[in-house]
């Protein structure tokens, strides 16, 4: 009931990459039944070019080395690239011999597009203001620290490109002591 409960796909294989069993979230995250997939091999879901990180897993388990969890792509019935959170562990028989695995991915592909646009638009914004001819810096913080500044801005402070990173205040004590803390 857990299993079938679980947001996240929960996959079990041989350590031939034989699936043994299919919870529910596997078939909405990869688009196969239990019935389609359960008997086929692992490599279905792994793109090709990434097929190397399979041998590296069945490799590790067979030591009885641990898997650090790792992000990565699998495939869907489709087609489709989903990324997915992995996280591996033994799976052993009644002697504690090791039989195979079971994967737990989470689908991460939401939060992967995210992180992109975020990162898109924190490129356009600092194109925006390295590109300005007018002085420009961004302080972030109680501390005001300087996230960005813009070559008019360093010209006008007069303390050089390594200025990034540093308080505001720190670099500019005599402002400080004009009241100007106060007004930011």
């Amino acid at each position: 009931n857990i299993v079938d409960k679980s947001d996240d796909a929960i996959i079990s294989k041989k350590l031939d990459g034989t699936i043994m069993s299919w919870n529910k979230s596997a078939e909405k995250i990869f688009g196969y039944t239990n019935e389609e997939i359960v008997g086929k091999n692992i490599l279905l879901l792994i793109p090709p070019e990434l097929h190397y990180e399979e041998k590296m897993i069945i490799g590790k388990i067979k030591k009885g080395e641990g898997i650090p969890h790792f992000n990565t792509e699998r495939l869907a019935k489709s087609g489709k690239r989903i990324n997915v959170s992995v996280t591996i562990s033994q799976i052993k028989d009644e002697e504690g011999i090791v039989i195979g695995a079971s994967k737990i991915s989470s689908d991460i592909t939401e939060q992967i597009i995210a992180r992109k646009k975020i990162e898109e638009s924190e490129l356009r914004l600092n194109i925006l203001i390295q590109s300005s001819p007018y002085a420009i810096g961004l302080l972030q913080g109680k501390d005001l620290i300087i996230s960005a500044a813009n070559d008019a801005i360093i010209n006008i402070l007069g303390k050089g490109p390594d200025i990034i990173g540093k308080p505001y205040f720190e670099l500019m004590p005599e402002l400080a002591d004009q009241g100007y803390s106060e007004v930011f």
